[in-house]
């Protein structure tokens, strides 16, 4: 069986409805923008159709996605891929509005390691970052408590030096 959601709120509805019952949002916007429809999907409770539209945004590169992943970066979904996704998007789309979220969700020592090391990629790995957070965030990582992350800084380290 097919679960269908409101494109606005998310909620459940079935194939029948015509309007949201929890929202009211008529179900067939057709004048709703993509970049729009994909940054409310980022709340979606499915993790995997949240990491889609991440997926998406990067893809489609439009900054208006910025504010909206970075929500979600700071609601910390109890879905790590949805984490990682973000961070992953925010690497993507380069925006150093992004760099304070992602320093933060590198270090937060109660997010999940694959989270972290998306965060940690994302901001070694962006050109449009520069060299500072990408200085900043494998200076910090290198010395972490966490093998993965002093690994991966490692292996990271010619990508920033590079840059210099």
């Amino acid at each position: 069986m097919i679960t269908y959601y409101c494109i606005h709120c998310w909620a459940e509805v079935t194939a029948e409805q015509t309007h949201c019952p929890v929202c009211g949002a008529a179900l067939e916007d057709v004048e709703y923008d993509l970049v729009l429809r994909y940054c409310a999907a980022l709340r979606h409770p499915e993790p995997t159709r949240a990491c889609l539209a991440c997926e998406m945004l990067a893809e489609l590169g439009d900054h208006r996605a910025v504010p909206p992943l970075l929500d979600l970066l700071a609601r910390r979904p109890r879905a790590y891929e949805v984490l990682c996704a973000a961070a992953e998007s925010l690497g993507a789309l380069g925006d150093p509005a992004a760099i304070p979220a992602l320093l933060a969700l590198l270090q937060d020592r109660e997010a999940a390691i694959p989270a972290r090391l998306a965060a940690l990629r994302a901001l070694a790995r962006s050109d449009r970052f520069g060299t500072a957070a990408c200085t900043t965030a494998l200076t910090w990582a290198a010395a972490s408590d966490r093998p993965s992350l002093r690994e991966e800084a490692a292996r990271l380290m010619p990508t920033c030096t590079q840059r210099a």
